[in-house]
This record gives structure tokens, sequence and C-alpha cells, in this order.
């Protein structure tokens, strides 16, 4: 499942990792947390859609970025399977648009 807190470090832009607990010098303490409470997380996403619908979401977006922003979006994945049977029929003016929303929602819950 894809936690809320995974991204790139402003301080290593080439590192995923955990936003919350960014102290990788805790050894095993930290191996031990990421492999009990992060390993376990569940999203939202996994809670509230049904499969096609997560698979209609990464069809859609077809890469990781966007895919991680959109699958957020509950009411967004919601409603675009009920206005369009496949990921293929959504014009692209709305997927551009789409993508624009999904970055200017990112960025007003404290990106930069």
């Amino acid at each position: 499942m894809q936690c809320t807190y995974v991204g790139i470090l402003q301080s290593q832009p080439a590192l995923v990792s955990c936003m919350v607990y960014t102290d990788s010098g805790r050894g095993d303490t930290l191996n031990s947390f990421f492999k009990g409470t992060c390993k376990n997380f569940r999203c939202e996403a996994w809670d509230n859609l049904t499969d096609k619908q997560v698979l209609f979401a990464a069809k859609l977006m077809g890469d990781w970025y966007y895919y991680s922003l959109l699958i957020h979006d509950i009411d967004a994945v919601l409603n675009l399977c009920a206005m369009y049977s496949v990921p293929e029929d959504i014009p692209s003016d709305e997927l551009t648009s789409l993508k624009q929303n999904l970055e200017e929602m990112m960025y007003d819950n404290g990106g930069e």
C-alpha cells in the first residue's frame, strides 16, 4: 500500500524516504519501525475503492507519480469511474487538467 508520508527529501532529492521519520541514523530501531508499522499501513484507497477502481486509476495515470497523487483523491477516482467505463475514454484535455489539479492539491497541502 502507498503511505501518504512517502516522498522525496529536499535535502536528498534522489532518495525516496519517509517524510515523518527522516532520521536514518537510528539503525535497527528505524528498520524495525519500517518492517512493522509501515509495512502494514493501509491507505484510504484500500478501504474505499474496489480493485477495479484502483486499476482504473493506475491505467489512467500510467506512472507512479500521478497515480500516487490520484489514488489519495478518492472522490476524483469515484467520479472518473462513474463517468467513464475505461481510462482510454477520458479526453486528453481532461486528463491534463486532472494532472494540473492534482499537482496544485499537493502544493496546497504544504509543498513548495
